[in-house]
């Protein structure tokens, strides 16, 4: 799609990148019937003025796409690369890749984590999209988990979904059942590294 302002000297392409204007800009003797417009009296159109100004906006305007980061501590990084390597993560062949996770993910060291990122071991208030309801879950290693006490593994849908997110965070996975679960990271009740402890 091309937009041509007629008598701005200007194009803006909105399909491709960057966007182009013209290095020339239009004298009101450059715009079309101008002679008529001053034996008239009538002053050159504003919008022309206008769209200069919005072309010369996006022209110097960088596009930045807000995407939400994850945040791993060292440890947790170190650990769970021990855990892909070893391809424990084949138990659960419906799973999200844990490899992508390890990959984009910011990692930080384990002092430096903020006490409002889900870390491993931490106790996590989920409030679910669907109905509204709350409930715990302990972020927890395969060895450990115990779903019917709230002990979810890291390599389970609904816990590679959580890691590395911030409260406030929506997350989404699918039940073993196959449908898509939607629910809200409302609080960090417990997070092991905010309580001084830098290698659970």
């Amino acid at each position: 799609m091309v937009v041509d302002a007629r008598g701005c000297g200007n194009r803006l392409n909105i399909q491709d990148s960057p966007v182009l204007r013209s290095p020339h800009t239009p004298e009101p003797d450059d715009l079309p019937h101008s002679s008529a417009l001053r034996s008239s009296g009538t002053k050159p159109a504003r919008h022309c003025d206008a769209l200069n100004r919005v072309f010369a906006h996006m022209q110097g305007m960088q596009m930045k796409v807000l995407v939400r980061e994850r945040v791993l501590t060292e440890l947790d990084h170190v650990r769970l690369a021990t855990l892909s390597r070893r391809g424990l993560r084949a138990r659960l062949p419906n799973s999200p890749g844990i490899d992508a996770l390890l990959d984009d993910a910011r990692v930080v060291p384990s002092r430096r984590v903020a006490s409002d990122i889900v870390t491993m071991y931490s106790q996590v208030l989920l409030r679910f999209a669907d109905d509204g309801s709350k409930r715990k879950l302990t972020l927890c290693y395969p060895q450990d988990a115990e779903p019917q006490f709230g002990f979810v593994s890291v390599l389970s849908p609904i816990g590679l979904s959580l890691l590395g997110q911030p409260v406030g965070a929506t997350v989404s996975w699918r039940s073993p059942d196959g449908s898509e679960r939607t629910a809200d990271v409302a609080a960090i009740l417990y997070q092991p590294e905010a309580s001084g402890d830098y290698t659970t």
